[in-house]
Formats: structure tokens, C-alpha cells, sequence
């Protein structure tokens, strides 16, 4: 990209994506392993002509409950892009 574009790019909204993946019984793990890249991927898509992520902020979350822990990957991020025009 040249320096014109980046000088173009605007601020779109906060946005927030997460990878979680459960634990039955504390132990044995149900589903996808939790991954920063997927939650990266997830934030990425929550606006559309997003380009890129600044002021990026990742979380490990670990929740427990009776029987079971929920561990969750959290990206928070300012997404950069391109404005929507009227006829797009």
C-alpha cells in the first residue's frame, strides 16, 4: 500500500472477536482449541472495508462453572478502513 492510502484510512467503530473453547469437567476440552489468530479474524469481520486493527488490546479469560471452564481468547481493537460510500 502506499502512503496515500494509509492517509486515508479512518477509524470504523471498536470492535471485539473471541475464540473460546470448554472444558467438561475441568479437564477434557469440547471443540476447537481457543486461537488468537481466529479471535483476530472474528474482530476483523464485524465491519465491513476494515483494512486493518489498531490500539489492539488481547485478553485470556478463564471462566468456571459447576462442572465445567470456558477458556476465551479476546481481541479489542479501533478497526481501520475505508468508508462506506453512498453506492457501495
Amino acid at each position: 500500500m502506499d502512503s496515500r492510502h494509509e492517509k486515508s484510512l479512518t477509524a470504523l467503530g471498536e470492535v471485539t472477536g473471541e475464540s473460546c473453547q470448554t472444558s467438561i469437567l475441568y479437564l477434557l476440552p469440547s471443540g476447537e482449541q481457543v486461537a488468537t489468530k481466529e479471535a483476530i479474524s472474528n474482530a476483523f469481520a464485524q465491519i465491513p472495508n476494515t483494512i486493518q486493527l489498531a490500539n489492539i488490546s488481547i485478553d485470556d479469560q478463564l471462566k468456571i462453572g459447576v462442572g465445567y471452564s470456558v477458556q476465551c481468547i479476546v481481541v479489542s481493537a479501533t478497526a481501520l478502513g475505508y468508508p462506506q460510500t453512498a453506492g457501495e
